[in-house]
């Protein structure tokens, strides 16, 4: 965005900022950083690894609570809602 397509209106303070904010990333180059790249992939790897057994472990917690609690007198979850 140039100054030049705004010639019928005056920009802000900020405006302005934002535009040579905006000028000076585009003049810098890209940076791409290796070792960045392999945190990402290496949690996203870690995640997708414990995603199965921790939700596992959620479906017996909850179907232990939903078990347990008339026992003890309390209502299930489906009947909170």
């Amino acid at each position: 965005m140039s100054t030049g397509e705004h010639d019928n209106e005056e920009l802000s303070p900020a405006e302005r900022e934002l535009v040579s904010h905006l000028a000076v990333m585009a003049v810098e180059p890209r940076r791409f950083d290796r070792a960045l790249s392999r945190r990402v992939v290496g949690a996203a790897r870690w995640q997708r690894a414990v995603r199965a057994p921790l939700r596992l472990a959620g479906v017996f917690v909850s179907a232990l609570r939903d078990a347990i609690g008339p026992l003890l007198g309390r209502r299930s979850a489906g009947g909170r809602r």
